[in-house]
C-alpha cells in the first residue's frame, strides 16, 4: 500500500509511524480482510508508477484508493 503525505489524511507522526484517517480505515480493512498490508510513503509520481508494475498493491491518498 502507497501513500503519500498530506496531514490530517495520511503522514508520518514525530514517532516515525504512518497515522492519518485514511491509513486507519485502510488499515481496519487490511485488519478485517485478514490481509497483511505493508505501508510506504513516497511522493504520488513515484507510487503510481510502483502501482502499475507491482501485482498486488494499492494506492490510498485523500479519500480514495486506486
Amino acid at each position: 500500500m502507497y501513500t503519500d503525505q498530506f496531514a490530517p489524511y495520511n503522514f508520518i507522526n514525530e514517532h516515525g509511524q504512518l497515522v492519518g484517517a485514511n491509513y486507519d480505515i485502510v488499515n481496519a480493512l487490511c485488519i478485517k480482510a485478514e490481509v497483511e498490508c505493508d505501508f510506504k510513503v513516497m511522493p504520488w509520481k513515484r507510487a503510481a508508477m510502483l502501482v502499475h508494475k507491482k501485482p498486488y498493491s494499492a494506492i490510498f491518498f485523500n479519500g480514495a484508493t486506486y
